[in-house]
């Protein structure tokens, strides 16, 4: 009897410790994702300002 229950804690454990792996392997490409899309929204916000300082002539709006 204390065999058996030996025997599932273990099965449990291994079990655990597989899905765990996964999570992690999971939660470090979401990681990667995140950090890349940062990159891009940073370069996409540079393009902007970029645009709208290129594009804003120093005189009034035409109705002033």
């Amino acid at each position: 009897m204390e065999e058996d229950k030996t025997t599932e804690l273990e099965i449990k454990l291994s079990y655990l410790e597989d899905i765990v792996e996964k999570l992690n392997k999971i939660v470090t490409k979401q990681e990667l994702a995140m950090v890349t899309m940062k990159n891009k929204i940073q370069d996409l916000s540079e393009k902007i300002e970029d645009f709208d300082m290129e594009n804003r002539p120093d005189r009034r709006p035409p109705h002033y």
